[in-house]
């Protein structure tokens, strides 16, 4: 989906053309929270009605709303929890009685404003006013962007990192009732800044969330204030090492970047109580202490092992910095695969040590607790095995070091595979694409976009040959050249190419993919089938019509949609009538 700034829109989340209808109401008193560790994957059998998965899971599905699995969707699981809504009547069962949602342990933001949108679905039908500018706050936090403005700083980020902060000092019985309280009180102060945003016709940066009655107060302003001084404090303190680097990183669009890291630990821990709450936001601003006095683009935050959780690491980029750290996940799973290796003899992540027995790997990773990679965030953030891990901090920090030096020169800027291009300039062009598809509102070119086809073709070039002469003819001869996209035929040459591209898979009416093995393999038709995947994950519109062109293993975001096998004799006869259908409804509400 296309990025914004403050003032743009994003279509996903707009609910105007959207029936408002929920299955059947559920009562607020009924509604309850449970908690998985975080890149849990929740196996579509064991989500049963009444319990809904969000902001964890591993999937966009009925009964389950997540993120983390896409490449081609840069937002918040709130945006997707407008966009389809659908999803959580799935998981309202018939019968009243207790609904579970299920959550990630410490739950963030997203997650918090993911619950506020659901909750209020499933009491009323209906979505609140002001949840467009909720969720497209929480899509620029959750993609690094800043939470609040300098002289703003009592904004909704903040208040509920202050509340995160303020109940992890209380005594609890269990993890499970510090986070459900967390998501309660946090549910509050939503709730008051969306009514002061309608009250007063305020931005959501302009409302002050520390005024909601009962939660923070003078205290916790002051404690905002001193955070400040916490992060200049903990920059001289000996225990943090804190360390500062000019590294080269890989940009978007091929070559490197130079970019201000910093290196620290021991800034945020659970059990420190002098912990910076607001490292992250101190640091990316820190102008006077940064070489090119920009703030530190890079950081790597490392939180050594405590009673509370092990050892863990973030290694991140600013996510407007061009830069990205594809490929640093790598290298660090593979050093995390030796290290475990010399501990228990196996790496206990592939393989358990007691029992031997193999362990069933997160999808999409090669073991079950692999070092997060970015692949949801433009490769701009890197996090350590949930579970923690077992490098030191020397360890990691070194080897983002060598990367950032260029070393690892052979790691690509982003997915592009050499046998997807004909010519170097077709690559180039791609590569921009994919770097420029969440920035189109932002593009220099502010003329009104031509319009799109209603058909879009995606294949691997591999298979060009019999799209060209099999499939693309007699979608010609049945709606016209100017209804179909076929790239050969489509793309005009000159800077606007991948512009193009990205808004004809964003709006197309049908997208026909080509299934054959070679195009479950490419990055780039994959990017285009995760992207059609967002606007429709279950097929309920007609959208994605899959055609089976030579048999292959359907991924499980694909599954839901069933495919159209070339071979069989009645192809033609079947698939006329969908397109048909599709197009008639695309018509009727274009007009």
């Amino acid at each position: 989906m296309s990025q914004y700034s403050w003032n743009g829109t994003q279509n996903m989340h707009d609910q105007s053309e959207k029936e408002l209808v929920v299955s059947r109401p559920v009562a607020l008193s009924d509604i309850k929270f449970d908690f998985v560790p975080v890149g849990s994957v929740a196996d579509a059998d064991l989500c049963g009605q009444n319990r809904l998965y969000l902001d964890v899971g591993n999937a966009l599905r009925p009964r389950q709303i997540d993120h983390h699995q896409w490449l081609a969707y840069i937002g918040s699981t709130a945006g997707l929890v407008i966009a389809h809504s659908e999803l959580i009547d799935d998981a309202v069962g018939p019968v009243p009685g207790s609904f579970t949602i299920t959550l990630h342990a410490d739950p963030d933001l997203d997650c918090l404003a993911s619950v506020y949108l659901t909750q209020i679905w499933l009491t009323t039908g209906e979505f609140p006013k002001g949840h467009t500018a909720l969720a497209r706050y929480v899509d620029k936090i959750d993609t690094g962007h800043p939470g609040m403005v300098k002289d703003r700083p009592f904004s909704l980020y903040t208040a509920y990192m202050m509340l995160v902060h303020k109940l992890s000092l209380y005594k609890w019985h269990s993890n499970q009732e510090r986070w459900s309280r967390t998501i309660r009180d946090g549910l509050e102060i939503i709730t008051f800044v969306l009514g002061q945003m309608e009250e007063r016709q305020l931005p959501i940066l302009d409302v002050d969330a520390f005024d909601c009655p009962g939660h923070l107060g003078t205290r916790e302003r002051d404690e905002i204030l001193r955070d400040i001084n916490r992060y200049t404090t903990k920059l001289s303190d000996p225990d943090t090492c804190a360390r500062q680097y000019l590294l080269k990183l890989p940009s978007h669009l091929g070559g490197y970047g130079e970019a201000d890291a910093l290196f620290v630990r021991h800034v945020q821990s659970d059990d420190d109580p002098e912990r910076c709450i607001f490292f992250k936001d101190w640091a990316r601003t820190d102008r006077e202490r940064s070489s090119l006095a920009k703030g530190f683009t890079a950081l790597a935050v490392f939180e050594p092992k405590s009673e509370r959780n092990e050892s863990l690491a973030v290694l991140s980029v600013t996510p407007d910095s061009g830069m990205h750290l594809q490929g640093l996940a790598t290298v660090l799973d593979e050093a995390e695969a030796n290290e475990r290796i010399k501990r228990f003899g196996v790496d206990d992540r592939i393989v358990n040590p007691e029992t031997r027995e193999l362990l069933e790997p997160r999808p999409g990773y090669t073991n079950a607790d692999p070092w997060y990679d970015g692949r949801a965030h433009e490769y701009t953030i890197i996090g350590s095995p949930r579970g923690g891990t077992a490098l030191s901090a020397d360890i990691i920090e070194d080897i983002f070091i060598t990367f950032g030096r260029g070393a690892l020169s052979q790691i690509p800027p982003l997915p592009s595979p050499e046998d997807e291009f004909e010519t170097e300039e077709e690559r180039e062009q791609a590569v921009r694409r994919i770097a420029n598809i969440m920035h189109l509102s932002c593009t220099e070119d502010n003329e009104a976009s031509t319009r799109n086809p209603a058909i879009f073709i995606s294949y691997p070039s591999t298979r060009r040959v019999w799209v060209k002469e099999q499939l693309y003819p007699p979608l010609v001869s049945r709606y016209g050249e100017e209804e179909i996209f076929y790239d050969n035929h489509s793309l005009a040459p000159g800077g606007r190419w991948y512009r193009r591209l990205a808004e004809s898979v964003e709006q197309c009416n049908i997208f026909i993919a080509v299934y054959c093995p070679e195009y479950f393999r490419s990055d780039f038709c994959q990017w285009e089938l995760e992207s059609v995947l967002v606007r429709d994950p279950r097929g309920k519109q007609g959208i994605l019509i899959p055609l089976m062109l030579d048999p292959v293993n359907i991924p499980p975001y694909g599954k839901l949609i069933q495919s159209l096998d070339v071979s069989r004799n009645d192809f033609w006869e079947q698939l006329w009538p969908a397109l048909d259908a599709r197009l008639a409804v695309g018509k009727k509400q274009a007009g």
